[in-house]
């Protein structure tokens, strides 16, 4: 029950919400699909475009959370259940979200045209049964030998950044 409850805890208090990332993931492997498939490329000033509007529409919707609450706050509700404030927070996040993730991606991949990384690419082919392999190691592990409550996140990270330079040795 202890390490249930710890669980609970980890799951409530990540940085990333399974609902969000299979959002971006699945976001992202549609965009995958059209620029890969069609063959569609984004020339470089499109690429600084969608980064200076992506960080616009991020720290715009990150400033009015959190120091324009008060205004969303006194909105008007339909009764008391919330839907619209929470609608318009959420929303509000969700633009957060998209327009950092949109605007990190396109800064990496303008880094990734002007210095290519060639022998990284090797990696990127294997990253989902990476971090499955990961999962099924380092979970089993912290459940058996009742670790959930002495795992620190330094301490996680340490853990699978051993098990992804073991799985690097053995993938070469």
């Amino acid at each position: 029950v202890d390490n249930f409850l710890w669980v609970k805890f980890w799951y409530r208090s990540a940085v990333f919400f399974w609902e969000t990332t299979l959002f971006f993931l699945l976001s992202g492997l549609l965009m995958g699909r059209f620029f890969i498939q069609k063959k569609a490329k984004l020339t470089t000033k499109q690429l600084i475009f969608i980064t200076l509007i992506g960080l616009f529409l991020g720290s715009l919707s990150y400033y009015i959370v959190n120091f324009k609450a008060d205004e969303i706050g006194n909105l008007p509700d339909i009764g008391n259940t919330l839907i619209v404030r929470k609608t318009i927070y959420d929303l509000l996040f969700l633009i957060h979200r998209v327009g950092l993730a949109s605007a990190y991606a396109c800064l990496v991949y303008l880094f990734l045209k002007r210095f290519p990384l060639k022998t990284l690419a090797i990696l990127g082919r294997t990253s989902l049964s990476n971090y499955i392999l990961q999962a099924v190691i380092i979970v089993p592990v912290c459940l058996l030998f009742h670790l959930f409550d002495h795992i620190t996140p330094t301490i996680a990270l340490i853990m699978t950044a051993l098990i992804w330079i073991f799985q690097v040795l053995l993938s070469s």
